[in-house]
C-alpha cells in the first residue's frame, strides 16, 4: 500500500465527520485514535480496506454513526437492483454464464465507497469484462461450487426423509 492511501483515508474521515456533523471534541478523539491506529502500520503488509475499516471503527465508537457509508450503499444498491434484469439477461445470453456472472461479482467487489467515493459503475464493469485475469482459478471455483450444490441437494433430500 502507498503512504498516500493513508493521507487520503484521513481526509475521507474528515469528510465523514463533516457529513455527520460530529462535535469538535469528539473529532479530536476520533482523529487521535485513528492516527494512533495507523502509526505502526507496515505499508508493505497492509491493505487499504483493512485500514479504512479500523479508522471508521474509531468514528463508530465515538459517535452515533454506525454505518458511515450507509446512505451511499443504500442508494447504490437501489440503482443497481433496478438494473438486475439487464445483468441477468447478459448472463443468460452469454456463451459462458459462469464467467459472465463471476465478472459481475468481481466488478461488484471493486465498486467501493472508500476514501475517494468516486467510481464509474459501467466503466468498472467494462474493464472487468475486458481484463484477462493475472491468476485465473475460476475453473477450480466452479468445481467447488458444483460440489457444494451437490452437498446442498443431498442435505435437503436427507432432511425430507
Amino acid at each position: 500500500m502507498n503512504y498516500e492511501c493513508l493521507i487520503c483515508q484521513v481526509k475521507a474521515l474528515q469528510k465523514r465527520m463533516d457529513k455527520y456533523e460530529i462535535a469538535e471534541e469528539k473529532r479530536n478523539k476520533i482523529v487521535s485514535q485513528a492516527i494512533s491506529t495507523i502509526a505502526g502500520i507496515d505499508l508493505d503488509k497492509s491493505f487499504s480496506p483493512e485500514i479504512t475499516s479500523n479508522i471508521l471503527r474509531e468514528m463508530e465508537k465515538e459517535s452515533d454513526v454506525k454505518d458511515p457509508y450507509g446512505a451511499e450503499k443504500k442508494e447504490s444498491n437501489h440503482a443497481l437492483l433496478a438494473r438486475y434484469n439487464e445483468f441477468r439477461n447478459k448472463v443468460e445470453e452469454s456463451e459462458d454464464k459462469f464467467d459472465t456472472a463471476l465478472r459481475y461479482a468481481i466488478a461488484g467487489n471493486i465498486i467501493d465507497f472508500g476514501p475517494t467515493h468516486h467510481f464509474d459503475v459501467d466503466g468498472t464493469i467494462e474493464r472487468v469484462f475486458q481484463t484477462t485475469f493475472a491468476v485465473d482459478d475460476s475453473e477450480a471455483l466452479k468445481t467447488e461450487i458444483k460440489k457444494l450444490k451437490a452437498f446442498y441437494t443431498w442435505v435437503i433430500t436427507a432432511a425430507k426423509l
